[in-house]
C-alpha cells in the first residue's frame, strides 16, 4: 500500500551556530535505529482509512514494515530545469517528482539543450525557469 503526497519534512534542530539552516533529511534505520522507517501517524491513519474502502478485512492488521520513499519533489511536483540566478555557469535539474526516472530521456535532453542554449522558447514556458 502505498500513498503519493506532496510529502513530509524531517529537520533536526540546527547546531547552536546561527549560521545553519535547517535542512529536511530523511529517517533511516541508520540514522534513528528501529524507528528510522516509521511514517507519520497522519499517513498511517490516510492508509488505514483507504484499505477500508478497498480492502476492509485488511484495515485493522498490523504491518509488518513501513517506510517513507526520500522523494526531492517540489511544491508543485514540477522539476526544476535553470540556470542558478546568480552564477550563469550552473544548471540545475533537479525535483524527481516520484517518478523522474522514467522521464530521463526527455529530461537529459532538455538539460543538454539548457546547456547549449538550444532550449526552444515553448519549452522554456512548459519547465520552471527559477
Amino acid at each position: 500500500m502505498a500513498i503519493h503526497c506532496s510529502g513530509h519534512t524531517f529537520t533536526q534542530a540546527p547546531p547552536s551556530d546561527s549560521s545553519h539552516r535547517q535542512v529536511s533529511t530523511p529517517r533511516t534505520s541508520l540514522s534513528h535505529g528501529e524507528n528510522g522507517l516509521r511514517i507519520p501517524k497522519d499517513v498511517l491513519q490516510t492508509i488505514r482509512s483507504n484499505l477500508r474502502s478497498v480492502y476492509p478485512e485488511l484495515a485493522e492488521k498490523p504491518f509488518s514494515g513501513t517506510r517513507m520513499c526520500w522523494y526531492t519533489d517540489s511544491p508543485d511536483d514540477d522539476w526544476i530545469i535553470s540556470r542558478h540566478p546568480t552564477d550563469q555557469g550552473l544548471v540545475l535539474a533537479t525535483s524527481g517528482s516520484g517518478h523522474a526516472y522514467k522521464f530521463l530521456p526527455t529530461i537529459g535532453s532538455l538539460v543538454a539543450d539548457l546547456i547549449e542554449d538550444k532550449l526552444e522558447p515553448y519549452s522554456r514556458s512548459e519547465i520552471r525557469t527559477g
